[in-house]
């Protein structure tokens, strides 16, 4: 369930991508499409869970002596993170606002 949640807004841009992909030579399906691939799914998954699970997996009464070097990693990749779903936000919200300019002219 988490995981269906979590990427729920990538669904949501992968839905909208297939949606005009008779479009692939405008600008806004490569928006979109860089929105998808960027966003918070494909940087979460690869960095930001692999994090996330090691610190999990720990004790939290006997922590490892790098404990700290960790959690700088992790605060780092959540600023990352936020930095690539405002860009994802930013090209969807784009590619949309070219799709309904080309489609209601005036």
């Amino acid at each position: 369930m988490f995981r269906l949640f979590f990427f729920e807004s990538g669904s949501v841009l992968a839905l909208s991508l297939l949606l005009i992909v008779r479009r692939y030579r405008s600008p806004e399906f490569w928006l979109l499409l860089l929105a998808c691939g960027l966003g918070v799914i494909l940087f979460t998954h690869d960095v930001f869970l692999s994090i996330t699970y090691e610190m999990e997996s720990w004790n939290p009464e006997n922590l490892p002596g790098n404990w700290q070097r960790y959690r700088t990693i992790r605060i780092e990749a959540n600023h990352t993170r936020t930095a690539a779903a405002t860009i994802s936000f930013l090209c969807s919200l784009l590619a949309f606002t070219l799709a309904n300019s080309k489609d209601n002219p005036g």
